[in-house]
């Protein structure tokens, strides 16, 4: 469980930590967890306070271990692909060249 609510356009590295350990994690939305993960898919987005709307999702994954399973799997292989610190490295890398 992941309950950042001041992160309204990022994130946090727990998020990509969990699912780097094989967890399905369950976190608050943001643009950015919007833009990068798909929900219910590769991890699960709640909108604080809003409990109700997330309860069926949490029970659906809780009751269907291969549901949960495939779903982090998909969340690592996104984390693997775009999100390590070595992809990070290249964003930096091209935003530094493209300034100059």
């Amino acid at each position: 469980l992941n309950s950042s609510p001041f992160f309204k356009k990022g994130s946090h590295e727990r998020i990509l930590t969990a699912l780097m350990c094989g967890s399905l994690p369950v976190t608050t939305v943001s643009l950015w967890t919007k833009e990068q993960f798909t929900d219910s898919e590769e991890l699960l987005l709640y909108r604080p306070l809003h409990w109700n709307d997330i309860q069926e999702k949490v029970q659906h994954f809780l009751s269907n271990e291969a549901a949960r399973q495939n779903a982090a799997e998909r969340g690592k292989n996104k984390v693997l692909h775009a999100h390590t610190w070595d992809s990070r490295v290249e964003q930096l890398l091209h935003f530094i060249s493209s300034a100059n």
